[in-house]
């Protein structure tokens, strides 16, 4: 297992071009699975940053069920996250 505290990267998470360079600099340290992104200490998760974030980790063969999200203290960015994990599902099975 590989433990990211995401609240290093800042508490206002947004931009794809972020999400690529966390999953680039992640993986260049060549995680064990699965990847758990703590968010505690995030207040804000933008669409674009999650899409982004998974999109990022699928094109290094990282599965979703691979990829767990602990520390979410917010409704909406549980929702966001749970959504985008959905919705790409459903894109990437079609």
């Amino acid at each position: 297992m590989t433990k990211i505290n995401v609240a290093y990267e800042g508490k206002f998470l947004s931009g794809r071009s972020h999400a690529v360079e966390l999953v680039d600099r992640l993986m260049k340290s060549q995680p064990n699975l699965p990847i758990v992104f703590d968010l505690d200490g995030v207040e804000s998760v933008s669409q674009a940053f999650v899409s982004e974030l998974l999109v990022a980790l699928k094109k290094y063969g990282i599965q979703f069920q691979e990829i767990n999200f602990t520390g979410v203290k917010d409704k909406e960015i549980e929702a966001r996250i749970r959504r985008e994990i959905e919705r790409l599902s459903q894109l990437m099975a079609s």
